[in-house]
Parts: structure tokens; sequence; C-alpha cells
């Protein structure tokens, strides 16, 4: 059984005129970006609670602090060598511009700060705001109508990080 390879085909980055109602937006992108910040603002909405209380509990425990505790299981060079040996060689990168095979090369040094960075983020239970950051690119769903915004989905982009 052969293997099937899928990829995104590279098609034009331009987004057509979307239409809204009765009516069309094909410039500036501003609008365009308006229409899909709306669009996703809708879909994204958290799902209303059946019961008040359970609500109320889930609540108090997300804004309760959290409780230091030493965590023993950090990451070991070697662990963080092979993740980036497994990450896919093509990704596209996130806001930093940071591509995989940049990692690959490591030498030794840059790859044992690199562990000490991620096992700071343990210590500290703490996890830079840069990182959570991403750039989201509007994909078209395959055969539907391209000026609707909902024929879309987002993909997020992120540092590689």
């Amino acid at each position: 059984m052969a293997k099937t390879k899928f990829a995104i085909k590279h098609t034009d980055s331009r987004i057509p005129p979307l239409k809204v109602g009765n009516q069309w937006y094909s410039t500036p992108e501003q609008q365009k970006v308006k229409i899909f910040s709306e669009q996703l603002y809708q879909q994204f909405q958290p799902n209303p609670s059946l019961d008040p209380d359970f609500a109320l509990q889930i609540h108090e425990s997300l804004t309760q602090p959290l409780q230091i505790s030493y965590f023993g299981n950090f990451f070991t060079p070697g662990q963080v060598r092979n993740q980036i040996e497994r990450s896919p060689k093509k990704k596209a990168p996130g806001h930093d511009l940071i591509v995989q095979p940049l990692f690959k090369n490591f030498s030794r040094k840059p790859l044992v700060l690199l562990t000490q960075i991620y096992n700071a983020f343990l210590r500290l239970t703490y996890f830079p705001r840069q990182w959570k950051h991403a750039i989201v690119v509007m994909i078209p769903k395959p055969d539907k109508d391209k000026s609707n915004p909902s024929n879309y989905r987002p993909i997020s982009l992120l540092p590689l990080l």
C-alpha cells in the first residue's frame, strides 16, 4: 500500500470580495479583517452554563491563587533535542519568524540554554506572553463559496519555541 502525502496546495493568498448580508466588501483589507474578526468572535463564544452553582464553583476555582509546589520532572537537553528532531520541518513560522532548521543545527551550548529556559518556565509556573500570540490566517474551506466569511477556517501560526 503506497503512502499518500497530503499537502496544502499553494493558492493565491488574497481573499476575494466578501458578501455580508446584501453588501459586498472588496477593499480595503481592513474591512475584511473586521468582518473575519466579528465572524470569529461570534463563532468562539463560551457555551452557556446550565447549572449556575457549577459555573460559580468553576469561577471560584479559577480565581484562587495557585499553590506553589515543587516540580520534579524537568526537561533534559536530550529530551529537547528529541522534540526538535521530531518537530515538523516545514512548519510556517509565527510572528518571531524562527524556523525549524535553525534549531536542528544547535550545538550543545544553545541546546542546554534552551533547556534551562524551558525548565525555568516550569519552576516559575510562567509562560511568556509573547509566545501566546499567534498570527491568524483565514483558509477557505474546500469547494465552498469564497465570498461567504463563514466558509473560512482560522489557522493559528504560533512561534516554534
